[in-house]
């Protein structure tokens, strides 16, 4: 619905700590995040960013609707 989360529900921080456990640095913007890779990364780094964003994107997904955050 693309609606923002309620406020009170801190989803961009309970992401960026999601993403933290799985090695990824993130940072917490109201319920968005934002990352900023190097420019010089390699494609087995981007593709190793992109499974842990995934990952941290379900995970924050399935807390929220387990009304765990």
């Amino acid at each position: 619905t693309k609606e923002p989360f309620a406020a009170s529900l801190m989803a961009g921080v309970s992401c960026a700590n999601f993403a933290a456990n799985h090695g990824l640095i993130v940072r917490a913007i109201g319920d968005n995040i934002a990352f900023t890779p190097p420019l010089i990364m390699k494609p087995a780094e981007i593709n190793e960013m992109l499974e842990k964003t995934s990952q941290t994107l379900d995970q924050t997904w399935a807390a929220i609707q387990a009304g765990e955050i």
